[in-house]
């Protein structure tokens, strides 16, 4: 069966008006990429030292309302490229192209090192495959490396 992946951590964002670059911490469910702001610099700078402490602290902050959502990018219709120096670009549609579905968005997006990029890229495609035809892109071994528990182990199980 084919299973959904789930990822977070720190990104970084190009703006669509104005191209500079935000940080955010960013969260992967099923067919939706979330991004969120911290509400202030103390939590800010928790979530992007990264590792479990920020996962933590992201958690917390998202059930207490301390993270604002700033978007959201839906996956269903998107395709993804590796970019050089870690960034990955996402080019969203309103349906599939073949059945006349119009660009919606583009999305740069940068992370710490090729690694996170490629995982980052392996998940996305995986859970848009998922939304659009059932079926598992299979990740690669490094993105499950830094998958939430639950979804490494339904990654291992297969």
């Amino acid at each position: 069966m084919s299973e959904y992946l789930s990822k977070q951590g720190v990104i970084t964002k190009q703006g669509h008006l104005f191209k500079t670059w935000k940080r955010r911490w960013a969260v992967l469910e099923q067919h939706t990429l979330s991004y969120y702001a911290a509400a202030d610099a103390k939590l800010e700078k928790r979530l992007m030292g990264g590792g479990p402490a920020a996962a933590e602290a992201a958690a917390f902050a998202l059930r207490s309302g301390a993270l604002q959502l700033k978007g959201q990018v839906p996956l269903l219709y998107c395709n993804v490229t590796e970019q050089a120096g870690f960034k990955f670009e996402v080019h969203c549609r309103t349906a599939a192209a073949d059945e006349g579905g119009k660009p919606l968005k583009r999305f740069l997006i940068g992370v710490a090192d090729a690694q996170e990029r490629d995982e980052w890229v392996g998940v996305i495609r995986n859970n848009a495959n998922i939304g659009r035809n059932g079926k598992s892109a299979a990740p690669s071994a490094t993105a499950s490396a830094s998958l939430t528990p639950a979804a490494a182990a339904a990654a291992a199980n297969g």
